[in-house]
């Protein structure tokens, strides 16, 4: 059986705007911040279908799922990632809580390599999931042990694990030359649940 669980406990960071879904039902987006340990803050994409009372700075705790959906902006197609929120209440307690659990079936795995310091391994990765809307594509990214673990697996190799969902801002150089900041949306991936099928590490050349 295949999971897609997240759980966040933060503060509403935007007004909550009314908009319809493909099947014509009302729906209503906003943001969540939640704050890391480390102090940083991850800003978050909401749906919902029930957050009509929810207003700007609002403390609430939400259950939900990870989706995707593709959009066309400026003739090009892309991938939103954003947080279906299955039910929300609201909290008193200035807790801050971003907990993820996934099980699916890896869609597309990259080259193990590290970070700019060239002291920590990393991997990019997408989990390919359903839910009762259909498939949805998340894209993940392991660290360490992690993600030496990760980068000898397979192309549609069953992985479950616990992480946090969290947004990276980057920088892409359009085909002008300028450069344009962005925002990634992804799992970090903290720990693999199971047994994991390893083979060859692949490390980038």
């Amino acid at each position: 059986m295949l999971v897609n669980d997240i759980i966040l406990e933060g503060t509403v960071a935007s007004e909550v705007v009314c908009d319809y879904d493909s099947f014509d039902h009302e729906i209503y987006k906003f943001q969540i911040l939640v704050r890391r340990k480390s102090g940083a803050f991850d800003v978050l994409n909401c749906v919902s279908r029930d957050a009509k009372e929810l207003k700007n700075g609002d403390r609430i705790r939400i259950y939900g799922y990870i989706r995707s959906r593709k959009e066309i902006y400026g003739n090009k197609l892309h991938c939103h990632i954003y947080v279906f929120c299955k039910r929300y209440e609201k909290s008193e307690e200035e807790l801050e809580t971003n907990l993820v659990q996934i099980k699916g079936n890896i869609s597309k795995i990259g080259t193990l390599r590290k970070t700019p310091s060239g002291r920590i391994y990393i991997i990019d990765f997408t989990v390919k999931v359903y839910d009762s809307i259909g498939v949805h594509y998340i894209p993940a990214i392991a660290w360490r042990k992690t993600a030496e673990m990760i980068s000898g697996m397979k192309k549609w190799d069953e992985i479950s694990f616990l992480g946090r969902f969290q947004s990276r801002e980057y920088e892409k150089r359009l085909e002008d030359g300028t450069r344009e900041v962005r925002t990634a949306y992804e799992v970090s991936c903290n720990n693999i649940l199971g047994e994991v099928k390893n083979e060859t590490v692949k490390y980038e050349s």
